[in-house]
């Protein structure tokens, strides 16, 4: 059976500490061109049209095709399972935001759990 995990990266729910890192990491691996997601605003998004942003503040003219953006889904799933294997997204203290509790163990158990079961 296929699981399908989502997870909150811009602050919605939960924030992180470097988090700008792994998403960075994608653009340049897809794309061969620095970007930074700091130097727009993401919330609400998609990661297309953030991307896009991120070229234009830059004042960077590329037409992305299909196949770029497929590459550009898989480098930022990577980017982030790396960054979270590694723990380099980790926030120490409160990373919740007010008013949202999260049961992290319970969300790390079905990750692994569905780890297994391929």
């Amino acid at each position: 059976m296929e699981r399908l995990v989502l997870f909150d990266i811009d602050g919605t729910l939960v924030r992180t500490q470097n988090g700008y890192v792994p998403f960075n990491e994608a653009i340049f691996q897809s794309f061969g061109i620095a970007g930074d997601i700091r130097t727009v605003v993401p919330d609400g998004n998609t990661d297309p049209h953030i991307v896009e942003e991120i070229f234009a503040a830059a004042k960077v003219d590329i037409s992305i095709a299909d196949e770029h953006w497929e590459r550009f889904a898989t480098n930022l799933r990577l980017s982030y399972a790396n960054a979270v294997r590694k723990g380099t997204t980790a926030r120490r203290g409160k990373s919740t935001v007010k008013g949202c509790r999260i049961n992290f163990s319970v969300l790390s158990c079905s990750v692994e759990a569905s780890r297994q079961s391929r």
